[in-house]
């Protein structure tokens, strides 16, 4: 009878450790400075929250859709890193450039019936996509615009835009990691 119940016991032990072993947040081993930065990007105690919903694993071709919530309205910047390491800056864009975001309203990027889209593209593999709003003061579209119209590649001018971001104590992040697979 005892070795029955220690056998029992130990059996619900290991249930229960591999359980929670397995609800535990995928690791990923970062490709490179941009991905990394953009996906441990921390924000201050300031903060707020800014949530994302979205498909995890997409197949190339496929379009993305994600819909976001923000505790406070501001601007949104919507900017992937894919496993290749190179930055793209997906929202605001020229199709659509006005990237206010309500407070604790949801907004789809891209919206609904809009003529512009996001389509998972290569190279295949884990993409960080990071949705950051920052008060109207710390308005993002002057550090790109000009950077842009200098020459300068989308990687200097992201990273110039999160260093602004991070020195402002009340901005959001949300973040998301899409799978692209063939």
């Amino acid at each position: 009878m005892r070795r029955s119940s220690l056998l029992a016991a130990v059996l619900i032990a290991v249930t229960m450790l591999l359980s929670v072993a397995c609800k535990q947040e995928k690791t990923y081993v970062h490709v490179g400075p941009n991905w990394a930065r953009v996906h441990n990007l921390q924000p201050s105690e300031k903060s707020f929250k800014v949530s994302v919903k979205g498909k995890k694993s997409i197949a190339l071709g496929d379009e993305m859709v994600f819909a976001v919530t923000s505790a406070r309205e501001g601007q949104l910047w919507v900017i992937q890193v894919g496993s290749d390491d190179k930055v793209a800056v997906l929202f605001p864009n020229e199709m659509a450039p006005d990237n206010s975001i309500k407070k604790n309203e949801m907004m789809f990027i891209p919206p609904e019936g809009a003529n512009w889209s996001i389509t998972a593209q290569e190279p295949v593999g884990s993409s960080t996509v990071a949705f950051l709003v920052t008060g109207n003061a710390n308005d993002l579209s002057r550090v790109f615009a000009n950077q842009k119209a200098m020459g300068i590649d989308n990687n200097m001018i992201v990273n110039k835009g999160l260093a602004l971001t991070s020195a402002d104590p009340e901005w959001g992040v949300g973040r998301i990691v899409v799978d692209i697979t063939k």
